[in-house]
């Protein structure tokens, strides 16, 4: 929606047209249904006679037109089997509208988000 209103030139101080706005209430709206969800803040419940055997991250990118992001879960398995899977982290950008970008290319700089959000994740700081 702010790259359609920044394609638009919309200035400031004018009114929007009346199909942005319907999505704009449309956003609000689901803002406010999205508190009613709730989201563990623990990666996996700890038993003691049914311990993490072992835990691996699974990091996902993926690109359109408009934005490209990446996620890292993390998935641990228990003795018994159990599977636990969290969200650890997130990234996503929009596309900037000054320059034609191809899927490939967006692809790869989801990819690039990817590693840094994994690097960080793992406690490695490139600037060192």
């Amino acid at each position: 929606m702010f790259q359609e209103i920044c394609l638009l030139n919309i200035t400031w101080d004018e009114e929007i047209r009346e199909d942005l706005l319907s999505k704009w209430v449309k956003i609000v709206s689901d803002l406010r249904n999205s508190a009613k969800i709730q989201i563990n803040r623990c990666y996996f419940v700890y038993h003691i006679h049914d311990p993490v055997e072992k835990s691996i991250l699974h990091g996902f990118s993926d690109a359109s037109l408009v934005a490209y992001g990446a996620c890292v879960y993390l998935k641990s398995v228990t003795r018994s089997g159990n599977v636990y899977l969290a969200l650890v982290s997130s990234k996503s950008r929009v596309v900037p509208n000054k320059k034609k970008f191809t899927i490939p290319r967006l692809e790869l700089l989801g990819n690039f988000i990817l590693a840094k959000l994994i690097k960080v994740i793992y406690g490695r700081n490139t600037n060192k």
